[in-house]
C-alpha cells in the first residue's frame, strides 16, 4: 500500500525514512526520537497503510534544530514552544547566530513563553 500524505511536505533525497533512519541520519536513538513524537516536538509527514510512520527532510531538521537548542540550554517544553511559534528558518538562525540569553531574549520579543534566562 503506498503512504497516505498527511501534509506538503517532501520526502528527502532517497524517499521517506523510518523512525530507525531518522535516527541514523541525525545520531540520535530511536527512543529519543519516540520521545520527541510523545511530547509533539515532532510528527511524521505521513502515515503508512501498515502504520509504519514516515519521516521528510523538514523531520531531519527538525530534530536538528532540537538538539542545537537543548545544547544551548533550552528545555524540551521551550523547544515544543519555540517551534509552536517561530518558523524553523528563523529558530536556525537564532540558534545560530545569537548567544544563549540574547536568543531567549528574542525569542521572547516573539512571544515564546521561556523561563527565566536566570535558569541557564
Amino acid at each position: 500500500m503506498s503512504p497516505k500524505m498527511t501534509n506538503d511536505a517532501q520526502a528527502p533525497e532517497h524517499g521517506p525514512l523510518r523512525i530507525g533512519e531518522l535516527a541514523r541520519r541525525t545520531g540520535t536513538g530511536k527512543a529519543t526520537i519516540k520521545h520527541y513524537l510523545n511530547l509533539g516536538l515532532l510528527s511524521p509527514a505521513w502515515l503508512e497503510g501498515q502504520g509504519y510512520r514516515l519521516f521528510d527532510g523538514d523531520s531531519i531538521r527538525r530534530v536538528g534544530l532540537i538538539k542545537k537548542a537543548r545544547l544551548v540550554g533550552f528545555g524540551l517544553p521551550e523547544v515544543r514552544e519555540m517551534l509552536r511559534i517561530v518558523s524553523l528558518d528563523e529558530l536556525d538562525e537564532l540558534l545560530t547566530s545569537l548567544p544563549p540569553l540574547r536568543c531567549r531574549e528574542e525569542l521572547r520579543a516573539r512571544g515564546v513563553s521561556l523561563a527565566s534566562g536566570a535558569d541557564l
